[in-house]
């Protein structure tokens, strides 16, 4: 049971990553809005943060807090893969270290 519970926190932090993939969404490139509430992207955002948030209270149940809010540091992970592969954005050698780091903090205090 504790495999499918931290399943869920990488899912939640995944979802999370794409919430903040729509916000970018409203001021990237030609989708930009003078009123971010017009845009599709705004609901999405809102959706996936939401989404993200009740996968949250529902782990914070079955997981201690010093475990699950360190691991929401994946979404870091996650928003820089989906913003080289959806925006183009690169990853230069610091975020690549970074990202490594926040990997290892995770699955030290996991294993903790």
């Amino acid at each position: 049971m504790i495999a499918l519970r931290c399943f869920l926190l990488i899912i939640m932090t995944i979802v999370a990553a794409f919430g903040g993939y729509h916000f970018k969404m409203i001021t990237h490139g030609g989708a930009q809005h003078k009123n971010p509430m017009k845009s599709v992207h705004f609901y999405y955002g809102i959706g996936y943060y939401a989404i993200s948030a009740v996968i949250n209270i529902y782990l914070l149940r079955f997981l201690p807090l010093t475990f699950v809010l360190p691991a929401t540091s994946l979404s870091y992970i996650w928003i820089q893969l989906i913003s080289k592969f959806r925006l183009g954005e690169a990853i230069r050698i610091n975020k690549m270290i970074a990202m490594v780091i926040i990997s290892l903090g995770v699955l030290l205090i996991g294993i903790g």
